[in-house]
């Protein structure tokens, strides 16, 4: 029985960026103004409480069909009314049709999600909706703009930090607001106490151990644990981002703008091999070109038994299928969607594998998926 299994996603926390390292950022984001909080989850609820304070009329947010529930978790929090929209065929992407069909004078916002580091197409999505008076908030919790070398392109940009995210300082998120905007989201200040310092580095030197192939493959067998399990979480209220690691971070982010070789590992080139037997790349498609960051990997298998495969004998080497089901299906939901049907979405979900990236990515571990992607796909 193998012991050891590879994380699917994150790199552990350069222990040299908690007592010095890299020289802080000055500027978070050029051109916007920065607001910390306790997680991304909180970050986009702050920025819905804004917007909605400003127009108590529009009580709507539109959603994708496909994503983290946190999202729906922020919306609910702020007792807005979620309007789901499904996703272009084999992209993870908003539809236009249903965008343009759902946009109203009662909706408040869409939230458009940058999938895993492939972003969504804001300036399309803000055409359709500024006619409408709606704004657009870009949800880029798994996208880091100092990795991506992408500016965030809506008024409203939403960062994460929590285990697994591009940044991740185990804890945070942030709300990025464009200055040209008069909007003044809750500032609060988190003090960063000796004690607070102990007991964080505790939480990252476990958290570093714990990501090891060894001991993360041992967590994994501890089926009550829950690793990796996505469901849908409550939001009790809004406050500010700890302190140490909120220090922490700009260490992070200043070591990203100096570093020209930030590490992961690009799968494009492997893909492609296997795109005559019917596996979509989705970096491929939605051309982000070689060298582009992302979080994971994704890739659409044909059909569902072949991804059901491909995880069955993947899964030790960071092979993963993201969220297991659409949002308004994830586990603890607690409201219904009636007989509303997102079937682009569904397809979707139902053929996603996503690759790792991260630098526990050995020549070894890429070896051994590629074995597995031929013994699935190529004889399937």
């Amino acid at each position: 029985m193998r012991i050891s299994k590879l994380r699917p996603v994150g790199n552990p926390i350069p222990l040299g960026q908690l007592f010095g390292g890299s020289k802080p950022c000055v500027s978070f984001v050029d051109g916007y103004q920065a607001y910390f909080y306790q997680s991304g989850t909180a970050s986009l609820a702050a920025v819905l409480l804004a917007l909605s304070g400003h127009r108590p009329d529009r009580r709507k947010v539109i959603l994708p069909a496909y994503a983290c529930p946190d999202v729906l978790t922020a919306v609910l929090f702020c007792g807005l009314e979620p309007v789901v929209v499904d996703f272009e065929q084999d992209k993870p992407f908003l539809s236009f049709e249903e965008l343009k069909e759902s946009v109203s004078a009662d909706v408040l916002a869409v939230i458009a999600v940058n999938f895993l580091g492939i972003q969504e197409r804001i300036p399309e999505i803000d055409n359709i909706a500024r006619p409408h008076g709606v704004m657009v908030i870009e949800d880029s919790a798994q996208l880091a703009p100092w990795k991506s070398k992408s500016r965030p392109r809506a008024h409203y940009s939403i960062l994460s930090f929590g285990r697994g995210k591009p940044e991740s300082v185990l804890t945070g998120g942030c709300a990025l607001v464009d200055k040209n905007l008069n909007v003044n989201l809750p500032v609060y200040v988190e003090s960063s106490s000796v004690k607070n310092v102990f007991v964080y580095t505790l939480k990252v030197l476990t958290y570093n151990l714990l990501s090891t192939p060894i001991f993360f493959g041992l967590l994994s067998k501890l089926k009550f644990l829950g690793i990796g399990k996505t469901k849908y979480k409550t939001l009790q209220t809004i406050s500010g981002m700890n302190g140490t690691a909120k220090k922490v971070l700009f260490r992070v982010v200043g070591s990203a703008l100096t570093n020209k070789n930030i590490y992961f590992y690009d799968w494009q080139a492997e893909i492609r091999n296997y795109a005559q037997f019917g596996v979509i790349d989705l970096a491929q498609s939605c051309h982000l070109g070689a060298g582009a960051f992302l979080l994971r990997h994704p890739i659409l298998v044909k059909s569902h038994d072949q991804r059901q495969k491909l995880l069955a004998l993947g899964s030790d080497f960071g092979m993963s299928a993201l969220y297991p089901s659409l949002l308004p299906l994830a586990d603890g939901v607690p409201i219904q969607f009636g007989e509303q049907s997102w079937p682009n979405a569904q397809r979707f979900c139902d053929r996603l594998v996503t690759l790792p990236c991260h630098v526990g990515v050995t020549p070894a571990y890429r070896r051994k998926i590629i074995e597995v992607l031929d013994s699935v796909v190529r004889d399937d």
